[in-house]
């Protein structure tokens, strides 16, 4: 009778430690889940944003006396309007005028018009400040030049014998090449636009 019961104790015992150790996986797998099973998905990897594109650098060109009739050729043998204006990064009347001349250059077709840019800036700042102007100013479709003359003066009596150099300085030559109209300090918007006009005629106007 006593081994019955020390048996039956025993199964017992055994029974309770067995559920006990099922009850203690069965809770520590819910509580852990698996690596596999669990694990949270990796974030993808962000792609790089593209690099933004990049402005063609301004090309800004030496020229003389020699250079000087030349552009005014071109543009009476083409029968456009020129407008040429001369100025400084060191200017501070230029560099305000500047926005107005853009602006010209935008509102007149290229087969009517050819702006130039002259600066009179020094010879060493021809890759550096003066390209750098301009890129800021948006004036990359403009034919820009960097005066190198022996004598500025001549280069200036081309355009003005009683010009004596001051800045900025704008002329405007008619499509047969005849000087239309000139003027010395800081533009006046409506007046370039008049001259233009006017030597451009009633049927090549914008």
């Amino acid at each position: 009778m006593k081994l019955k019961l020390s048996l039956a104790i025993s199964a017992a015992a055994l029974l309770f430690l067995g559920g006990g150790a099922l009850f203690t996986t069965a809770d520590a797998g819910a509580a852990r889940p698996s690596a596999q099973q669990g694990a949270a998905p990796k974030a993808a990897k962000p792609e790089p944003a593209p690099a933004p594109a990049q402005a063609a650098p301004i090309k800004v060109s030496e020229i003389a006396e020699d250079g000087l009739k030349g552009v005014r050729e071109a543009s009476a043998k083409a029968g456009r309007v020129l407008l040429v204006n001369f100025w400084a990064t060191w200017c501070a009347p230029c560099r305000e005028e500047f926005p107005d001349l853009v602006r010209l250059r935008e509102h007149y077709p290229p087969q009517h018009l050819d702006l130039v840019l002259v600066s009179l800036d020094d010879l060493s700042d021809i890759s550096t400040t003066v390209p750098e102007f301009l890129a800021l100013m948006k004036a990359g479709g403009m034919p820009s030049y960097l005066l190198n003359s022996q004598d500025p003066d001549a280069a200036i009596n081309l355009f003005d014998p009683e010009w004596r150099g001051e800045l900025p300085a704008t002329f405007v030559y008619d499509p047969a090449g005849t000087l239309a109209y000139k003027h010395r300090g800081r533009i006046k918007p409506q007046e370039v636009r008049a001259a233009i006009d006017a030597a451009l005629g009633p049927v090549a106007r914008p």
